[in-house]
C-alpha cells in the first residue's frame, strides 16, 4: 500500500487517541472539581461545616495528585451517601475500628491501606497497631494521628511536616505527654521529660539534625513493646547505631529513667555538683561585676571631688 494512503489512518488513530486522553483527563479532573463544588474551604475562610478542604494545602501536599474518588470510595451519586457494598471487605473491616477517628469517612482513612500496604503491615505488628486493631483502644495512634490531615501531609523533608526528623519528639508527645492518656492506659509519665533532660533532648534543643529522636531507638510504624524482653535484649545494638562498642551497661544509662538518688545515684549527685558549680559560678560573676561597678563609680566620684576649685 502506498505510504500516501496510510497518512489519513494514523491521523486519525492519532485524533481518536488523543481524544481518549482527553476525555479521560477531563472526567478524572471533573470528579473532583465536582467534589469540591461543596467541599472546598477558600483561602483565609472559616469552615461551615467539618468535611471540607483547603485546596492550595491538599494541593501542595504528598497527596496532591490524587483525585478524590482514589481514597473517598462508594460515592457515585451528588448528594450523595457512601454505598458500602462497593468497597472491599478489608477496608470496611479495617474502616470500623477508625470510626471515631474519622467520623464522616472512615473508609478514605483505611483507604492507606491501598498504597501504604507494606507499611499498615508494620502498623499492624507494632504496639500501636496491636492496641488499636486487636485490643480495639481507639486512642492508639493510626496514620492521621502521626501525618496529620491526609489533605495536608507534608514531605517527610518539609520542617512544617509533623514527622520532619526534628519534629517527631513533639508529635510523640502529643500523646506520651498527655496525662489523660498516660493514667488512663498506665504509660511511663517518664518519657517526655527525661528525654528533655537528657543528652539527646538538650542537643535537639540547640539545634542539632544529627542526634536521636523517637524513632531513631523505637523505630516509625512497627514500633516493638519497650517493656518486652525482645526489646530489652537489643538495647546494646539499637545505642551501636550511633554509638559503636555500646554494652548493655551503656545502653541502660538511657530508659527514660529520671536523674534521682534511687535510680541513678551517680548521674544524680553529678548533675547537682555541676548544677551548683554553675549557679555559683554565674553569682560570683555577677557579684564581681556589681563590685567592679561600685569601686569605678567610687574613684570617678573621689576624682571629681578633688578636681573641684
Amino acid at each position: 500500500m502506498p505510504f500516501c494512503f496510510c497518512i489519513p489512518k494514523l491521523v486519525g488513530g492519532a485524533v481518536l487517541f488523543g481524544l481518549f486522553l482527553l476525555f479521560s483527563f477531563t472526567a478524572s479532573g471533573g470528579a473532583s472539581e465536582l467534589c469540591l463544588g461543596c467541599h472546598e474551604r477558600p483561602e483565609g475562610e472559616k469552615a461551615e461545616w467539618p468535611a471540607v478542604i483547603n485546596l492550595r494545602s491538599f494541593q501542595n501536599s504528598v497527596h496532591g495528585v490524587l483525585e478524590c474518588e482514589d481514597c473517598h470510595l462508594g460515592f457515585s451519586q451528588v448528594p450523595h451517601a457512601q454505598e458500602k457494598t462497593q468497597v472491599e471487605e478489608s477496608l470496611r473491616t479495617i474502616a470500623e475500628r477508625l470510626a471515631s477517628k474519622a467520623p464522616h469517612d472512615p473508609v478514605a482513612a483505611a483507604g492507606c491501606v491501598t498504597c501504604h500496604y507494606e507499611t499498615f503491615e508494620q502498623v499492624r505488628q507494632g504496639v500501636h497497631g496491636q492496641a488499636l486493631f486487636g485490643e480495639k483502644i481507639t486512642d492508639a495512634p493510626y496514620c492521621m494521628d502521626c501525618h496529620g490531615s491526609p489533605h495536608d501531609i507534608r514531605p517527610q523533608t518539609d520542617p512544617l511536616s509533623r514527622v520532619y526528623y526534628t519534629s517527631i519528639p513533639l508529635t510523640c508527645a502529643r500523646c506520651h505527654g498527655d496525662s489523660e492518656i498516660i493514667v488512663k492506659y498506665k504509660l511511663n509519665i517518664n518519657v517526655v521529660p527525661t528525654y528533655r533532660e537528657s543528652f539527646h533532648g538538650r542537643k535537639l534543643i540547640l539545634g542539632s539534625s544529627r542526634v536521636a529522636v523517637c524513632t531513631s531507638c523505637h523505630g516509625a510504624h512497627a514500633i516493638r513493646d519497650p517493656t518486652s524482653s525482645q526489646f530489652t535484649a537489643g538495647l546494646a545494638d539499637t545505642c551501636g547505631q550511633c554509638h559503636q562498642g555500646a554494652t548493655a551497661r551503656f545502653a541502660s544509662a538511657f530508659a527514660h529513667i529520671p536523674m534521682t538518688e534511687e535510680s541513678q545515684q551517680i548521674v544524680h549527685y553529678t548533675e547537682l555538683f555541676f548544677s551548683g558549680l554553675t549557679s555559683t559560678v554565674i553569682i560570683a560573676l555577677s557579684l564581681h561585676v556589681v563590685l567592679d561597678l561600685l569601686a569605678s563609680l567610687r574613684v570617678y566620684i573621689t576624682r571629681r571631688r578633688r578636681n573641684r576649685p
